[in-house]
């Protein structure tokens, strides 16, 4: 597998006892303050009840002046979080995944020879916000099964 595709499938996954609400405010807040790798984390303008969507953004000029994309756009971050009903019916629980939805890759080419492993844009920022949710959940939820792997979730 190569290096991109383990950076592409790179995850938060697991339960909390928070419910939510709690757990995409928690994602807020490290969103706002994830700076890494030249890059930034804006909360998006698409919105659903069980997701929470933030774009990874140039915070300066050299990845516009590699083309990517003008709008400064480089993917997109996806905050899932979808309430389990526990055996008498209420929301004990809620299942977490936290994944990217579409990213660009880049390499370092030589007269069109690639000399170095495709890598996502922005991976930096996404592993830094990665493991500030990890570590706001736990702060809140020391009961919190959660975990970062490169794998797909179960």
């Amino acid at each position: 597998m190569s290096k991109a595709d383990r950076q592409y499938r790179t995850n938060l996954n697991g339960q909390t006892a928070l419910p939510v609400a709690q757990v995409f405010e928690l994602a807020r807040q490290v969103g706002g303050s994830t700076k890494a790798g030249g890059m930034k984390l804006q909360e998006s303008d698409a919105r659903s009840n069980n997701e929470l969507i933030f774009e990874m953004r140039s915070t300066g000029m050299s990845y516009f002046f590699r083309g990517i994309n003008a709008s400064g756009e480089q993917g997109r971050i996806v905050v899932a979080a979808v309430p389990v009903a526990s055996a008498e019916g209420n929301a004990a629980r809620t299942d977490i995944l936290v994944h990217l939805d579409g990213a660009y890759t880049t390499r370092t080419a030589v007269v069109l020879v690639p000399v170095t492993p495709k890598t996502v844009v922005g991976f930096d920022a996404f592993q830094s916000f990665l493991t500030g949710v990890e570590a706001a959940i736990r702060r809140e939820d020391q009961t919190a099964q959660i975990r970062i792997s490169d794998s797909p979730p179960n």
